[in-house]
């Protein structure tokens, strides 16, 4: 997107599978606090899923284009990504 709000385009992750369901169900992930890199060439994320007693969020990256998804964290209680403070 655009600074001015025009542009909007949804960003498909490739590799991964889809955000999207019902959190108590055992398919069901949330894709939340999205974040671009400072350079805007990466997309820092959480996916949270529900494994039937508790929530686990994990935090991931993938590149501006939805592709090259990497997973992070696995300890599962990772929340609000960020990229840090610019120096």
């Amino acid at each position: 997107m655009r600074r001015d709000g025009s542009g909007l385009r949804e960003i498909h992750l490739q590799g991964a599978p889809p955000c999207g369901g019902p959190l108590s169900s055992s398919a069901g992930r949330g894709c939340i606090h999205p974040r671009w890199s400072p350079d805007g060439r990466k997309i820092i994320f959480g996916i949270v899923t529900f494994d039937g007693s508790r929530e686990i969020e994990n935090v991931y990256i993938a590149n501006a284009d939805g592709s090259g998804v990497v997973q992070v964290t696995r300890g599962g209680q990772d929340e609000a990504p960020d990229w840090g403070r610019a120096r």
